[in-house]
């Protein structure tokens, strides 16, 4: 919703200009948003998050068999932030006792 309501002070200046200005600044609007949505942001999240896929796939099935749909859309987002605490609590280089 705030890409659609952010499109109209910038349309209404343009469009009180002229209306061929008006048309570009929502086209614009729209390539940017297209290309945030669709390119931008998973390159980002696929550089950043590394799930493996059988983990997901485990989570999602007994996520989706506990709570649903929901549970299911709400597996991957779970997984990544599961694995990241314990990345951060148990951080892989450490030795038996946590020390260097």
């Amino acid at each position: 919703m705030g890409p659609i309501l952010s499109v109209f002070p910038a349309a209404l200046f343009a469009f009180a200009i002229s209306s061929g200005k008006g048309l570009l600044t929502v086209l614009l609007f729209m390539l940017v948003h297209f290309l945030e949505g669709n390119v931008i942001t998973p390159l980002i999240q696929r550089i950043i998050v590394r799930l493996p896929t059988a983990l997901t796939l485990t989570v999602q099935l007994f996520l989706a068999v506990m709570a649903g749909p929901l549970g299911f859309a709400l597996a991957a987002p779970l997984t990544a932030a599961m694995l990241g605490a314990s990345r951060v609590l148990f951080p892989p280089d450490a030795g038996p006792l946590g020390i260097g």
